[in-house]
């Protein structure tokens, strides 16, 4: 499978879905292969149905701000580079406002998979 980035921005942003309880809501997420985990803004999660208040499960996310308390759910499924990862477990938690994207694509999503990154095309192969 081929998908198109702009290689000329900072970021390689990808269109994805995610399925919840509720139905499925598009995405645009931010391909990070130094990500460990998927993460997606929490806002998001709840309109699909979760209900984050009372999640028990709990872990702790470094981010360029220092380390936060997330959720960690198990999605129906979410979709990006021409698969779909069905219960995929990802990490939420809400983003600030000045972020231009709804999630990152870490390494919970690519690791079963070959991705190679052709930045002079802005070609991403996911095999």
């Amino acid at each position: 499978m081929t998908t198109q980035f702009n290689a000329k921005t900072g970021l390689i942003e990808i269109e994805a879905k995610a399925k919840g309880n509720k139905g499925f809501i598009a995405l645009t997420m931010v391909l990070d292969t130094g990500a460990n985990s998927t993460v997606i803004n929490a806002d998001l999660i709840e309109t699909l149905g979760y209900n984050l208040s009372n999640n028990p499960h709990k872990t702790t996310v470094t981010t360029g701000n220092g380390n936060i308390e997330a959720d960690r759910i198990q999605l129906e499924s979410l979709e990006a580079l021409g698969y779909t990862k069905e219960n995929a477990l990802i990490v939420c938690y809400p983003f600030p406002p000045e972020l231009k994207y709804d999630g990152v694509i870490g390494l919970t999503f690519l690791r079963q998979h070959n991705i190679c990154l052709h930045f002079k095309e802005g070609v991403i192969t996911f095999e």
